[in-house]
């Protein structure tokens, strides 16, 4: 079995946690580790993983990932186009890459689900494989607990064994009152986006329901990445699950959750005594069926003679909801776009691919921020033509580029660059290499840069 965790989504309706550059299988919820790690441990059992994610991320991707998961093929999508795009770029992939033969099976998961127990998902997985091995596209139908409206529904059929039945129809995500009736059903499911399916079975069906798709798909793995904006924006269950006569469902008797959303973090993590969900730094008096995420290792939240909340706090947004309503923090998200989209797209701390840096403060011509560079990595060769930068190292050991000259810096070497000056910085040391820049000029965006010279590929 191939399996493919698909790891490009953005996660709006976790802002402000999660941003478009950061999005929330990074995020670490519910404990030390990002979402993706889980998922990918929780999968440790198979082998013949792979990744598909986007550019944007799939650096971060590389940080993320312990030695553990070194063995896994990484493929980035050119652009977001929604889940059967990257499905089917990523069977091509192991097609070419491994030969895989008709009747292989695929099994694909998103990488930011919460599903317990390992040993019940694993069965399942298995069970799904025997029906897949049939020529069906196999789903698991989670038995809803409650009428939610921010998952999409099955509607399930005839038996063709033990706990796996043909689907008659899909339903999306339904008003809470057409929920509230399904789930009195013992026919309706959730749908967990997770599909199994053997590799002829996917074809044949991408060719009769999307022959776009199938057309660029049927030209080879290069092709499909050189064309991949022509390739139809579109999900693989409006285009193939909804209208195949091969899908089925597996029933999994397992604690699931797709974290959609601030209301199913909370449904997920463990409770206080009051009922109260806290990670970070809180304190609370008289606080009840609350959540309160705290990003912050300095800053304390106090909340006192309230219930119900959700309270979300980053360095830079601050979200408060009453529980219930967080499927509404998506609308937040777009209207903020129109005025502040770097506050949807980045945390203060930001992932590029040599490290990372982050605004400490900033007025109308000046800016500080903390860069660091890891162990190996250099920025690219670049300019600015609006502002001088002062660097100052505070930790580790590189070379500096000034046009023509290379200098050597180390703790307390301190950097002037002026506009117009082209310049680099290698950390060249055993350890994170950290600096202090403070920017001054007339213009300090982030798109007041010329490059020349980059080990990227974002020249």
């Amino acid at each position: 079995m191939h399996i493919i965790v698909l790891a490009g989504g953005q996660g709006t309706r976790l802002w402000p946690a999660s941003r478009k550059n950061f999005p929330k299988q990074f995020l670490r919820l519910f404990s030390n580790k990002p979402l993706i790690s889980e998922t990918l441990e929780r999968l440790g059992n198979f082998d013949n993983m792979l990744i598909a994610t986007n550019r944007e991320q799939k650096f971060i991707l590389n940080r993320f990932l312990s030695r553990d998961f070194n063995n896994i093929d990484i493929i980035d999508e050119p652009s977001m186009r929604n889940t059967l795009p990257a499905i089917a770029l990523s069977v091509r992939y192991l097609k070419e890459k491994y030969d895989l033969k008709e009747k292989s099976i695929i099994f694909v998961t998103p990488s930011d689900h919460v599903i317990k127990p390992q040993e019940k998902f694993i069965d399942t997985i298995k069970k799904a494989e025997i029906s897949a091995q049939e020529g069906y596209i196999v789903t698991m139908g989670i038995k809803p607990t409650k009428p939610s409206t921010g998952y999409g529904y099955i509607e399930i059929g005839s038996n063709i064994r033990d706990k796996t039945y043909k689907i008659n129809r899909f339903i999306e995500k339904p008003s809470y009152e057409k929920a509230r009736e399904l789930i009195k059903n013992n026919k309706y499911y959730w749908n967990s986006g997770m599909f199994m399916f053997p590799l002829y079975v996917f074809e044949e069906e991408l060719e009769t329901y999307e022959k776009n798709i199938f057309s660029i798909y049927n030209k080879g793995y290069d092709y499909m990445l050189s064309n991949y904006k022509m390739l139809t924006n579109i999900s693989i269950d409006y285009a193939i699950m909804e209208k195949t006569e091969k899908a089925a469902c597996v029933v999994a008797e397992l604690d699931w959750s797709d974290i959609g959303s601030w209301d199913s973090v909370y449904e997920v993590k463990e409770k206080d005594s009051e009922g109260n969900a806290i990670k970070g730094n809180a304190l609370t008096n008289n606080t009840s069926n609350s959540l309160i995420y705290n990003e912050s290792s300095k800053k304390l939240i106090t909340a006192v003679d309230v219930k119900d909340l959700l309270i979300v706090d980053t360095p830079d947004a601050l979200l408060i909801a009453k529980r219930g309503s967080s499927q509404k923090v998506k609308d937040i998200v777009n209207n903020i776009k129109y005025n502040n989209e770097e506050l949807v797209n980045f945390h203060t701390k930001v992932y590029r691919p040599w490290g990372t840096y982050q605004v400490l403060d900033e007025d109308e011509n000046f800016k500080v921020k903390r860069i660091e560079v890891f162990r190996g990595e250099k920025l690219s060769l670049q300019l600015h033509k609006h502002r001088d930068e002062h660097w100052t190292v505070v930790k580790g050991e590189g070379v500096v580029t000034l046009n023509n000259d290379k200098i050597k810096v180390k703790e307390n070497s301190k950097i002037f660059i002026e506009k117009n000056t082209k310049h680099t910085i290698e950390n060249t040391g055993d350890a994170t290499l950290t600096f202090i820049e403070v920017q001054c000029g007339s213009y300090l965006g982030e798109d007041d840069i010329v490059r020349f010279e980059d080990k990227y590929g974002r020249v």
